[in-house]
């Protein structure tokens, strides 16, 4: 019997297709897939998810503060795994970074230009991976 292997590329993006299909009604634009940067600092099995999400404007009397949106992990599957505040307090205008067991996995964030997406990432150990969702400054 021979048997194929398919290249990554077409294997992530079949598996992105398969979760898409099972979450349709769960709503969002699907993004391309976003890998880590050439940053370190993780631990040796897992990696950091840094998650520019849109912001919220709050004002609490005194200087406007813009906090990034909140968002959900799933696993490459669909499977639920957690929410992510992603910020500490509503002054604090930094995302929260996420440590993460190697792997694949999709978020359901908030983008300023497109509003609800689902972004398929990777990450890698030792690795950061920045998902960029802020106005015309996407990327990672």
């Amino acid at each position: 019997m021979n048997k194929r292997i398919l290249p990554n590329t077409l294997r992530h993006s079949l598996l992105a297709l398969i979760f898409l299909a099972g979450c349709a009604s769960g709503g969002g634009k699907l993004l391309a897939p976003v890998g880590p940067a050439n940053l370190s600092g993780g631990a040796p099995s897992g990696g950091y998810l840094l998650v520019y999400s849109a912001t919220e404007e709050h004002n609490d009397g005194g200087p406007m503060y813009y906090p990034h949106t909140s968002y959900r992990i799933y696993s490459q599957n669909g499977r639920y795994l957690r929410a992510v505040h992603n910020h500490i307090s509503l002054s604090d205008e930094l995302p929260e970074p996420v440590l993460l067991q190697s792997g694949q996995y999709m978020v359901h964030a908030t983008s300023e230009v497109d509003g609800p997406v689902i972004v398929p990432i990777i990450i890698a150990s030792g690795r950061t991976t920045v998902v960029n969702l802020e106005g015309n400054r996407r990327g990672g």
